[in-house]
Parts: structure tokens; sequence; C-alpha cells
């Protein structure tokens, strides 16, 4: 585990933290994917994982779901429910053109 426990930030779901103003937030969530970059890529970051409200395997993508960027993804697991805080940067709702990016925190497991 490289990240610490969850913080104290307002609470929103993946589906409003995804079209949020930039700032810090929590989101009970699931991990639907988990994406690590390869190592002949230049990616952003290690990998990133999708958060979504429910997680139903390998079904058709979840539109509501969220994207985080996140370091050492290989900590984390397909289906597990946890409660992870957020930070968002970038245009609101990224309508404007300009760059979102949304980083982990924190996290624990429920």
């Amino acid at each position: 585990r490289t990240y610490p426990g969850a913080g104290d930030f307002p609470s929103a779901s993946p589906y409003e933290i995804a079209t949020a103003d930039s700032g810090r937030y929590n989101t009970t969530a699931h991990v639907a994917d988990v994406f690590v970059c390869p190592p002949e890529a230049d990616c952003a970051a290690a990998g990133s994982i999708t958060l979504a409200e429910t997680y139903v395997g390998f079904s058709e993508p979840d539109p509501s779901a969220l994207v985080v960027w996140v370091e050492a993804p290989e900590q984390f697991a397909t289906g597990r429910r946890g409660t992870f805080s957020v930070e968002v940067r970038g245009a609101s709702g990224g309508t404007d053109g300009g760059v979102r990016w949304v980083a982990l925190l924190g996290y624990d497991w429920r």
C-alpha cells in the first residue's frame, strides 16, 4: 500500500466528480478496472483505476465511471469496494477543451 487512508473531503458520486469543479472529494465506489501502463509507453502515471458505483464485471462500460490516475496500480483489484479520496484539477466538466486530471490521494477498503 503506497497511499494513506481516505481524507475528510465532501462526498460525491464518481459521476458527480467527473463533472465537478477542481477540488478534493471522497467517493464510495467499486474498482471497475485497473490499468497498468506498459513499460514502453509514455503514460502520465504508473496506471489508473476506474471507479464506478456498481461493479458488474465484464459488461458494457459504465458511462458514469471515473478514471483516476494512480501510482502502483497493482495494489488495486477489480470488484473491491472502498472510499477513495481524489483531487480534481482542470476544467469543470471538460467542456471547454481544458485538460482534466483526477489523481488518487488516499483510500480505505470497506
